[in-house]
């Protein structure tokens, strides 16, 4: 019982390890800049939304409820999506901003 509870334990912890950090702001010279804070706040394209996100999935959902399903991967400062609304893969890259910055821009919670 003690090496299950153990193993468990190693795989949640790996789990959370290996889950890619994609807060931040990002760019795209055609589609503009998207937020992605870290309390599952977004914006992009003049729109607010929440997310959730795994390790290759962003699961976006707009104020009017309609939840959106997005494939991603990060490279070296560079977001990939594809999936959702996309018709193909886009590439955003991660500018330098810190966590307040990005509160600033994105509405207060009600």
């Amino acid at each position: 019982m003690k090496q299950l509870f153990l193993f468990i334990s190693l795989v949640a912890t790996l789990s959370l390890f290996a889950q890619k950090n994609i807060t931040g702001s990002w760019e795209n010279e055609a589609l503009g800049t998207m937020i992605l804070d870290s309390t599952g706040r977004g914006s992009f394209a003049g729109a607010v939304f929440t997310y959730t996100y795994t390790t290759d999935k962003i699961l976006a959902s707009s104020i009017d409820g309609e939840m959106l399903i997005y494939n991603y991967n990060i490279a070296d400062d560079q977001l990939i999506i594809s999936g959702g609304n996309f018709a193909y893969p886009f590439t955003f890259v991660r500018l330098k901003k810190n966590e307040e910055n990005i509160n600033s821009i994105l509405p207060k919670k009600n």
